[in-house]
C-alpha cells in the first residue's frame, strides 16, 4: 500500500503526464479529453468542498451555458474549466458570465486551467475591480 508521500507523488505524477497529453492533443485539434477532464474536477471537487457541481450543457438540457461549464445551484458556485490559458479566454469568460447575468445564479465564479497558469493577476484585477482573481 502507498504512503502518503507516494501517493501523493504518484497523482502529481499522473495529472502533470494527463495535461501534457491534453497540451498535445489540444495542438492536434483534438479536444475530447478536455470535457472529460471537467468531469474529473466536478467529481473531485464535489468531494474536496461537498459540492453538488453539475455539467451545465449535460444537466439543462435546452439551455446553453456558453461561459460557464459546471455549477452548484445550492452554493452559488460555477466554473469555466478549460485548457486555454489566454488572458483573452479570461476576458472573454468573465465577459459572458456578466452579459448572461450568471451571477444571479452562480455568484462565484471560478477558472480551472487544464495545464500551466500564466502570471496576468494585476491585469484582471483592474480590468474588473469587483472580482477577486487569484
Amino acid at each position: 500500500m502507498l504512503d502518503e508521500v507516494s501517493l501523493d507523488a504518484k497523482i502529481s505524477s499522473l495529472l502533470a503526464i494527463l495535461f501534457k497529453t491534453v497540451e498535445n492533443d489540444n495542438s492536434m485539434g483534438y479536444t475530447t479529453l478536455n470535457k472529460k477532464i471537467q468531469l474529473l474536477y466536478a467529481f473531485l471537487l464535489n468531494i474536496i468542498y461537498d459540492y453538488q457541481l453539475i455539467d451545465l450543457d449535460r444537466e439543462k438540457r435546452g439551455i446553453l451555458f456558453t461561459g460557464i461549464d459546471l455549477g452548484d445551484n445550492v452554493k452559488g458556485v460555477c466554473y469555466q474549466v478549460t485548457s486555454d490559458n489566454s488572458l483573452e479566454k479570461i476576458k472573454e469568460t468573465i465577459n459572458k458570465y456578466n452579459n448572461k447575468k450568471y451571477y444571479n445564479d452562480y455568484p462565484v465564479l471560478n477558472h480551472i486551467i487544464i495545464g500551466t497558469k500564466k502570471n496576468y493577476t494585476g491585469t484582471v484585477t483592474k480590468m474588473w475591480k469587483s472580482f477577486f482573481f487569484n
